[in-house]
This record gives structure tokens, C-alpha cells and sequence, in this order.
């Protein structure tokens, strides 16, 4: 039984890295689309939205205050929210799973050694026992919900640039469809 060489190790470390680098994307993304919602409502002071945004201490209060800013604005009509804000919640159980969860050497059927991610064994059974995202990920499965969370950024951005948010002579430009709730 041989331990994983060092350069299994790296990859590994790098793939684990690139997914947890990547999903600050996400919340960066998300603030970006929450400022620009602000800025329509008139809101144009990116420290106040900031204080706002940053002031909740994990993912699943930013992201209730974004829905409800998103449902209850006129910016509604321009963003397609309800498919976005559930592959959110459910991305975000992947993001928790990485952050939280141990890294372990595992044995192969070959006898080979590997490193993977493991169930956070402080979670109740029977939280961990059915859940779809609580089993083992190697390294390229790492790379592969990086990938996801990449994709998810992109998709807030996206999003973000149907905002109308224009401005000429330090003035909001509006759409002509534009009317206020």
C-alpha cells in the first residue's frame, strides 16, 4: 500500500482551493447584482449597500436579503430570479460541505492511497445519512463543483447586466418600460 505522492496531494489541495476561491465569485457576484438592484431603487452609495450585504455573517441571510430586494422591486421584471436562486441554495450546501468537512486519506480497491473529502462526522446522522451531497470527493470531482460555481457566478453577472443602471449627468438612466412598484 503506497501513500499518495505529493504531486496527488497538490492536486488535490489545488482543486479544494480553486472550489473555495471560486464560490467567494458567487457572493462577490451577488453583491454585485444586490448593489445594482439598490442603485435602481436609488440607492447609489455602494458603502450602504455594502454595510447591508456584509453585515450578515453567512451565505443564507445574503442571499434571503437579495430575493427579497429582487421580488419586492421593480427590478422583478428584468431578472429571471427563481431558477437562479434555487441552483443558489443548492450550490451553497456544496460550498458548506467543502468548507466543513475533513480531508482524509482513503484506500482504494486497487490498495492504492488517495485523499478525499469525507462526511463532517459533528453532523447528526441522520442529517448526513440520504443527503445527496454528503459522500466522498476526490480531486476531480473538486474541479468539477468549481466549475459549478463558475458557472453560477457567470449567471449572476448575466443576470446583473439586465439591471438597468445607466447614468448621464450623474442622472439614473430608466428604460422606457420603466414604472416604479
Amino acid at each position: 500500500m503506497s501513500s499518495p505522492t505529493n504531486v496527488e496531494v497538490d492536486q488535490f489541495y489545488r482543486a479544494y482551493g480553486a472550489a473555495i476561491f471560486a464560490w467567494q465569485e458567487v457572493e462577490t457576484a451577488l453583491f454585485k447584482l444586490y448593489h445594482s438592484i439598490n442603485v435602481l431603487n436609488g440607492e447609489r452609495n455602494i458603502m450602504v449597500s455594502a454595510m447591508n450585504y456584509y453585515k450578515k455573517k453567512s451565505f443564507g441571510p445574503k442571499l434571503q436579503l437579495v430575493s427579497k430586494l429582487v421580488t419586492g422591486a421593480c427590478a422583478r421584471k428584468y431578472i429571471d430570479w427563481d431558477a437562479l436562486e434555487a441552483d443558489l441554495k443548492y450550490e451553497s450546501e456544496f460550498r458548506n460541505f467543502l468548507a466543513h468537512s475533513p480531508v482524509q486519506l482513503m484506500i482504494n480497491p486497487d490498495g492504492s492511497v488517495g485523499i478525499e473529502l469525507v462526511d463532517p462526522i459533528f453532523l447528526p446522522l441522520s442529517m448526513r445519512s440520504g443527503a445527496s451531497i454528503f459522500r466522498k470527493y476526490d480531486s476531480n470531482e473538486c474541479v468539477i463543483i468549481c466549475e459549478r460555481f463558475k458557472d453560477i457566478a457567470r449567471r449572476i453577472d448575466t443576470e446583473r447586466a439586465k439591471v438597468p443602471h445607466k447614468f448621464k449627468n450623474n442622472q439614473l438612466i430608466l428604460p422606457e418600460d420603466y414604472e416604479p412598484e
